[in-house]
């Protein structure tokens, strides 16, 4: 929901891509999100890596879910990978540039599987004409 709120800032022209986790965190006031959220998102951004809290619990720390995110975001940003693993270790709390770096890969790793899984869709429904 709060991507949509945003969506507007972030190229939504089925061009620009998308990055969240599919987690409820309601603002003051509100209850539920509306249905169709999902939908949403998918018809405004080209590509959308979402990222289901509940599958990462397993993989890495809620407390580095962010630099899966910044991962992710990787995949897009026009840096080398080799300047966030530099990079990285020295922002991060004493102790904890192992966990980091590996949230980091799981978020460009999804990223870049989703954006392959895409691209072969895409590229199958243009090979059939539609």
């Amino acid at each position: 929901m709060e991507l949509l709120r945003w969506a507007a800032w972030a190229r939504p022209d089925r061009r620009g891509a998308a990055c969240y986790v599919a987690q409820d965190l309601m603002p003051s006031g509100v209850t539920a999100y509306p249905d169709g959220v999902e939908d949403q998102i998918g018809e405004l951004f080209g590509t959308v890596v979402r990222f289901d809290p509940r599958a990462m619990r397993d993989q890495v720390s809620p407390k580095v879910r962010n630099v899966a995110l910044l991962g992710a975001v990787s995949a897009w940003a026009p840096l080398e990978v080799a300047a966030y693993a530099a990079v990285l270790p020295r922002l991060c709390p004493p102790g904890t540039a192992e966990v980091n770096l590996a949230a980091f890969d799981l978020g460009r790793r999804l990223a870049l599987d989703t954006i392959g899984a895409q691209a072969a869709t895409a590229a199958g429904l243009a090979g059939r004409g539609r």
